[in-house]
């Protein structure tokens, strides 16, 4: 009687279907991209709320538009999350 072949629990060996989605890469990097940019802004020196350039404002609502709606709130940092609402409304 052969071995059975034991399974490696990490590891998707189902090749026809890969082991995570494009959307939720694309969203968890947009993510990760948005907080960057915000401690970027919020690193320019400033005492009071920061001064969004428009840069600022279309690569926050790109991020946006690439992360899941659930995800905005906590990836708000230093951007109110209805600034970031209404960036991703406008685009």
């Amino acid at each position: 009687m052969p071995h059975a072949r034991r399974r490696h629990p990490f590891r998707s060996f189902d090749r026809r279907r890969p082991a995570c989605k494009a959307g939720a890469i694309r969203s968890v990097v947009a993510e990760s991209l948005l907080v960057k940019h915000q401690l970027l802004v919020l690193n320019r020196g400033r005492t009071r709320a920061p001064n969004l350039r428009f840069a600022d404002r279309i690569i926050a609502g790109l991020c946006t538009l690439l992360m899941r709606p659930a995800r905005i709130l906590p990836a708000a940092i230093v951007l109110k999350p209805s600034t970031l609402f209404h960036l991703h409304h406008v685009l």
